[in-house]
């Protein structure tokens, strides 16, 4: 990952179960998130993550809750990663360096319930 490079990540309120990954906010300043198949911790994309600051990278959430063309996408800050485990995917938990607003937070957290 390069100083500016976002992590996308789309909602999964009417995605395909395909595409149904675990990504989800745990409260307003934690959010977990699961990589496509083959991302591991021992590896180059899961290490870029893991090590994101001391490379000096920057890591960018941007948030949708919908494939509705008419949905844009929510920037929700940068986040640093906390840690991580591996088993198909990378599931990671990152810590938002400023906290949701308390309205976005708790749609956010509802829908991961």
């Amino acid at each position: 990952l390069k100083d500016g490079d976002p992590v996308l990540v789309e909602g999964k309120t009417d995605f395909e179960k395909q595409y149904d990954y675990a990504d989800h906010f745990k409260d307003k300043k934690l959010f977990h998130w699961e990589s496509k198949k083959g991302t591991r911790e021992d590896n180059e994309p899961g290490l870029a993550v893991i090590n994101h600051k001391k490379e000096n990278s920057n890591i960018h959430l941007f948030i949708r809750m919908s494939t509705a063309a008419s949905r844009k996408f929510l920037y929700c800050g940068k986040i640093n990663y906390i840690k991580g485990k591996s088993d198909e995917s990378f599931h990671v938990d990152f810590e938002l360096e400023t906290p949701l607003p308390e309205n976005i937070a708790e749609e956010f957290t509802k829908l991961s319930l």
